[in-house]
């Protein structure tokens, strides 16, 4: 408990009275004839999604769904950030409260509620995306990178676990690359998100403002169509060879029955390829249960619905292992780049089972008729 207030304290110190008086504009909405324009616009927090935002994204979409065409998702901040993640400040204070579980049921019922979305919905990445700002993102029927993508689900380096529906989407990246995401906790830049397929178009910063006016015109068109707005995108986008670097070297070495043969095989390999040498360096900085939660979800969430892959989350959202959570935003967050005291080794998960961890039968959680309780904003600081 103690290191838990230390990481609250320092969470909540700088910005709580200005964010308070700048929680009405963190999401900003445009209409251009049938095309929404949704806007993140909490730049000082990166576009953290909080409690704030995640309820004026329900609302959008919810208003898209009623009159629009198409809906663009984008930033104030294009250029440097999309959205940098979750809010820690709240995450934090829902595992001081209990909350957790009923935090991240709302949480995903936005990201189960934009996945589902009617119009034909386009996410702009231009900047930086990561953890929670995929999540609310990756469901788009159109993603666009940028030369300043930087795409990530970097969970393992705070001891958490791909969440945000990484288990439903993660394991259908080729070649299992999403599982060479989530153990490395690496980023996709630029054209990369192209080449691993997570984004569907790359097109350079300087011509997204153009491309948007098209798309607005575009919607205003009562036949339009997915179609007819990607022959507009591919007017403007690179061609970009599907291939990743060193995919086929992934596929061979992230593949097993467990964790732990993953992990052998990449130890016997790093002692001969020096690219290698250093996933499995960074792998064993990481959280060596994170690992555990992620190789688990990798599995299973290859023949899960997106529903059954949530419901799933939510259950390990309220379960997981606080002190090696909180002991990673310590390290990674506050003493930037700390080396963290992670509580629990890798020894010591070999005489663990998954079944320990993860639910025997997923019981689905009821996303659309959950019904938002008060703000986990004003829960006491």
């Amino acid at each position: 408990m103690e290191r838990l207030s230390l990481v609250h304290r320092h969470l909540t110190s700088n910005e709580a009275k200005q964010e308070k008086k700048e929680l009405s504009d963190q999401l900003l909405t445009e209409w251009r004839g049938t095309c929404l324009k949704i806007i993140l616009n909490r730049p000082k927090m990166y576009n953290a999604v909080g409690d704030i935002l995640q309820r004026g994204l329900l609302n959008a979409v919810e208003e898209a769904n009623r009159s629009a065409r198409v809906y663009i998702l984008k930033s104030t901040l294009a250029g440097k950030v999309f959205c940098a993640g979750a809010d820690l400040k709240e995450v934090i204070k829902m595992y001081m409260h209990d909350l957790a579980e009923e935090g991240y049921v709302q949480f995903y019922k936005v990201m189960y509620t934009i996945a589902r979305a009617k119009p034909t919905t386009i996410a702009f990445w231009d900047g930086i995306v990561m953890g929670g700002g995929v999540g609310i993102s990756i469901h788009a029927n159109i993603k666009i990178a940028t030369e300043n993508t930087v795409f990530a689900m970097p969970e393992a380096k705070l001891g958490y676990f791909t969440n945000v529906g990484g288990s439903y989407f993660l394991p259908r990246i080729k070649k299992n690359i999403g599982l060479f995401l989530a153990l490395t906790a690496y980023s996709l830049k630029g054209k990369e998100a192209c080449q691993v397929g997570v984004a569907d178009y790359f097109v350079k910063s300087k011509d997204l403002s153009a491309l948007e006016a098209d798309i607005e015109r575009l919607a205003q068109i009562p036949t339009v169509s997915e179609g007819l707005i990607r022959e507009i995108i591919e007017k403007y986008a690179e061609n970009v060879p599907r291939v990743y670097k060193e995919e086929d070297l992934i596929a061979e070495l992230f593949n097993g029955e467990t964790l732990f043969e993953v992990l052998e095989k990449l130890k016997t390999k790093s002692e001969e390829n020096e690219i290698v040498r250093k996933w499995y360096k960074d792998i064993m900085q990481c959280s060596p249960i994170s690992h555990f939660y992620n190789f688990g979800l990798f599995k299973r969430g290859k023949r899960l619905s997106l529903h059954e892959a949530l419901s799933m989350e939510a259950y390990l959202a309220a379960r997981v292992n606080q002190t090696d959570l909180f002991e990673g935003i310590r390290a990674v967050i506050i003493e930037k780049g700390a080396k963290p005291d992670w509580s629990v080794t890798f020894e010591d998960l070999k005489m663990q089972k998954e079944s320990d961890y993860f639910p025997e039968k997923i019981k689905l959680i009821d996303y659309d008729g959950y019904q938002l309780r008060a703000s986990f904003y004003d829960l006491e600081k």
